[in-house]
């Protein structure tokens, strides 16, 4: 499970970088001329994929915030009593 973790997820900011980039690189294109349908196939793949990518990325974000929270890190509330 680790491997998999590792190989999949903990490169998940480099993956959306890359992402954005190549949906730059086709906005740019398709702003001087048409894109061709291979183009347009990968821009509609690539919306899809960063959007997945970042609700991945989003998740993970709520889940260490909640694990901070339940192993009374500073953003947990204490017990006064």
């Amino acid at each position: 499970m680790n491997e998999w973790h590792f190989t999949h997820i903990s490169n998940i900011d480099r993956k959306i970088k890359e992402g954005k980039d190549k949906m730059l690189q086709l906005n740019i294109k398709g702003e001087a001329t048409c894109l061709d349908d291979k183009d347009q196939v990968e821009k509609r793949t690539l919306t899809t994929q960063l959007s997945s990518l970042s609700n991945i990325q989003c998740s993970m974000q709520q889940q260490k915030r909640i694990g901070v929270v339940s192993k009374g890190g500073k953003f947990s509330i204490q017990n006064p009593y």
